[in-house]
């Protein structure tokens, strides 16, 4: 190591206690979820959105809708797929009420071995004030699924095997995204949907 990176681990040493407790009264959720999808640690914003999700699995507080992408999320740090992922959402809080979302998270390794996952969840970004007023892209779940698929660069075969549909049904959501969009390509519909704040 050179010593710029001896200096800054002797240091994260140091600081360590310090950092575990400023993570602790972060203003925004941050979670620690064990290989098996258990959450084993929330700091004090994560007790207050979610008060008995300790030693509950994360898909307790995912919307239906979106648990299949979260669980893709998850598995792809959890197999070494990816080493962190960020992505959009929807959580329910303790009363059950949707909360749209975005999740930043990271593998957390021990000896070169992923045994969990860190992350970090805030309220989803607010459309730029300075954009000029569109129209609200009205989408069903399923198309919401669809897109978020196409965002993440899914064939239409993919999309139908990972929804369990089949080809032409896929084909179909994604004209129908596409229309909904104003778009005429797929890039098209992921641009737009990133402007309108969907992905």
């Amino acid at each position: 190591m050179n010593d710029s990176a001896v200096e800054l681990s002797q240091l994260l040493q140091t600081l360590r206690s310090d950092i575990f407790a400023a993570l602790a009264r972060m203003g925004v959720t941050a979670y620690v979820i064990d290989r098996e999808g258990t959450i084993r640690w929330l700091n004090t914003a994560g007790q207050a959105l979610w008060p008995n999700a300790l030693n509950r699995k994360f898909s307790n507080v995912m919307a239906p809708e979106e648990l299949r992408h979260a669980r893709e999320q998850f598995a792809r740090k959890v197999i070494g797929e990816a080493d962190a992922t960020e992505y959009a959402t929807s959580v329910l809080d303790a009363d059950g009420r949707r909360m749209a979302v975005d999740v930043s998270s990271v593998a957390l390794r021990a000896n070169g071995d992923v045994v969990g996952v860190f992350g970090v969840v805030t309220p989803a970004r607010a459309q730029d004030l300075t954009d000029p007023p569109h129209q609200a892209v009205e989408l069903t779940p399923r198309q919401r699924q669809v897109l978020r698929l196409l965002g993440d660069g899914r064939t239409t075969g993919k999309i139908a095997s990972e929804l369990g549909i089949a080809d032409e049904t896929a084909r179909n959501h994604i004209k129908a995204v596409l229309r909904a969009l104003g778009a005429s390509s797929r890039l098209e519909a992921v641009v737009a949907a990133r402007h309108h704040g969907l992905l």
